[in-house]
């Protein structure tokens, strides 16, 4: 019995444990692998690690820039300015006093306004805004991979193994004299509670440890 628990427990870790590797060599050209990779990195937090081993983690995202590795930092900027009705294309209030709003001018810059005030042909307000910025990092030739864990995406394996573990278990814990259900005489059925028991908590138990194990995606730059 011992036996099969080890081995139960084996397939759970090696379930909750999968990941999914790209590498250059799967795409057409570098740029391609570099293309899917920013597309794929943009605002999430990933760990960069290097060739001799060392690592950092990027909590905004990171992308590549002509062979160059950059994280994506996020710096805020507020004030107060003074815009001409006529340069704006689109403005939406998101307050019933008409204090806020967001405002996108006709050449491109958007601003979350606040304490606005009209004037007659120009619009003066309070603004905080949200600038992405590049920090470079390194060559990529100094990046062995770069990773990213899903932890919800873990969820799902781990709750499927951990509760087939936990009905083994259940079904493994029921004495092997305790008589059929359609035999039941003796007031025993309290044997096979151990079935549903166990099976909801290796589903609990399962979706815990597949949370914390994840799923990780890994982007291959030097092996």
């Amino acid at each position: 019995m011992k036996n099969i628990y080890l081995i139960l427990v084996g397939i759970l870790l090696f379930i909750t444990g999968c990941s999914t590797t790209y590498k250059v060599t799967d795409f057409s050209s570098r740029d391609k692998f570099y293309r899917d990779f920013n597309n794929f990195a943009r605002n999430k937090n990933v760990k960069v690690t290097f060739t001799n081993d060392s690592s950092f983690y990027v909590d905004n995202g990171a992308e590549i820039v002509n062979d160059t590795l950059y994280y994506l930092g996020i710096e805020i900027n507020s004030g107060n300015k003074r815009i001409t009705v006529s340069d704006i294309k689109e403005l939406n209030y998101t307050s019933n006093d008409y204090k806020s709003a967001s405002i996108l001018l006709k050449n491109g810059e958007s601003y979350r306004a606040k304490e606005i005030k009209m004037g007659k042909d120009s619009i003066e307000f309070a603004f905080t805004n949200e600038v992405i910025t590049q920090n470079k990092v390194t060559s990529i030739n100094n990046i062995q991979k770069i990773s990213y864990k899903n932890r919800w995406l873990g969820v799902i394996p781990g709750s499927i193994a951990g509760t087939l573990l936990g009905f083994v278990i259940g079904v493994a814990t029921i004495s092997p004299s305790t008589p059929l259900a359609g035999e039941l005489q003796g007031g025993t059925p309290a044997n096979f509670a151990s079935v549903p028991i166990g099976t909801f908590s290796g589903l609990i138990l399962g979706s815990a440890f597949g949370w914390f194990v994840g799923f990780n995606y890994t982007y291959q730059f030097n092996p």
